[in-house]
């Protein structure tokens, strides 16, 4: 995060932006086509409760970035999407990135509010309207810094719309403190909140709501295994009821994650705790997880944003190994993403688009 508009001299700052909502159209679609096999869901017990997430791709590289609260923002969006949305954080929040700094696959917020951005292939957006645009991935950082609770984060999804872009089918799984979930998605171009009784079993991998339910009523308590969307859908939905006493609720998950691993291709397994502000994850399987706790980090604007490679090669608590961010580790984290794409010419144009945030 920049405290000013920009390092850059400002004929080339807009320039730059100019090419950049130009190509964002392409900047989508690389980003969402691989995201094919993730799984989240919510695991409780006794009050207590974790949320749990399997990032399944063939790219593993990322920051984890501590995001301070009252940064102004503003969405990166093609000419055509609208008109970009302008907010500004109330709330710091600890996401993951793979594409950028200010485009978070997935956090959680200092309120306990938990946002995770799954594949779904039924998506279909809205037609451009008034409403302000975001792509797919500001909008989970949206809801990370403007909503406490699922209950704002349903309020804010509505006032605003994501661009409809080509290879950008994705649904949202979004949970809060109290264990209130729901899965987001824009079905036949309007948007579809699934939540409580009809959300069922708090879980979601790559099939809409109703999909998922109509498979796990067919399944007449049989466990499939494999590693198609429905068969860890119905797997994970099981498991949920049957969290054994002796283990803690963090290692119950990690147990699940494992359960719907993809073999190499699953990159990140996280683990957050909404209640206690942890965030564990690890990469790889069967390695010891990292945990940082976001209640000892300065959620001042001024304090800056603050980061650490996703592989880190320490492990256990890591909170004290966060570094400050600096658009050199942005640009050199989305050159690598963006070469595995094919696309390394996007990618200084997308790592300079987070020097115009600035503190309010």
């Amino acid at each position: 995060m920049s405290r000013a508009s920009s390092t850059l001299a400002p004929e080339t700052t807009l320039r730059y932006r100019d090419v950049m909502r130009l190509a964002l159209l392409t900047l989508v679609t690389l980003i969402a086509l691989p995201a094919t096999a993730c799984t989240a869901f919510l695991l409780e017990r006794a009050g207590a409760r974790v949320v749990g997430k399997s990032y399944d791709w063939n790219e593993g590289r990322g920051h984890v970035t501590w995001n301070p609260a009252g940064v102004s923002r503003r969405a990166l969006v093609p000419p055509s999407g609208g008109t970009p949305a302008r907010w500004s954080s109330r709330y710091a929040s600890l996401t993951f990135n793979q594409f950028g700094h200010e485009l978070p696959n997935a956090g959680m917020n200092d309120q306990g509010l938990v946002v995770e951005i799954l594949w779904l292939s039924e998506s279909s957006y809205p037609k451009a309207d008034a409403l302000p645009a975001h792509n797919p991935l500001s909008w989970v950082q949206y809801l990370l810094d403007q909503a406490a609770n699922l209950d704002e984060a349903t309020a804010l999804a509505r006032k605003v719309r994501v661009v409809p872009m080509a290879g950008a089918k994705v649904h949202w799984f979004a949970c809060d403190r109290s264990g209130e979930c729901a899965v987001f998605e824009y079905l036949q171009g309007a948007l579809t909140v699934t939540r409580g009784r009809q959300l069922g079993p708090k879980v979601i991998t790559n099939d809409t709501c109703a999909a998922s339910r109509v498979a796990l009523g067919r399944s007449h308590g049989r466990v499939p295994a494999g590693r198609a969307s429905l068969a860890r859908y119905v797997r994970t939905a099981v498991s949920l009821a049957a969290v054994r006493r002796e283990h803690d609720l963090v290692t119950a998950a990690f147990t699940r994650l494992d359960n719907v691993r993809q073999g190499d291709y699953t990159k990140w397994q996280v683990v957050y705790e909404p209640g206690a502000a942890r965030v564990h994850w690890r990469v790889g399987a069967g390695v010891p997880w990292r945990t940082i706790r976001m209640g000892t980090l300065d959620s001042r604007c001024v304090s800056g944003a603050r980061i650490l490679d996703v592989a880190t090669e320490s492990a256990g608590d890591v909170t004290g190994r966060l570094v400050p961010y600096s658009g050199l580790a942005n640009r050199t984290l989305v050159r690598g993403t963006f070469a595995t794409l094919g696309a390394p010419d996007l990618a200084d144009l997308v790592a300079v688009w987070p020097d115009g945030s600035t503190c309010q």
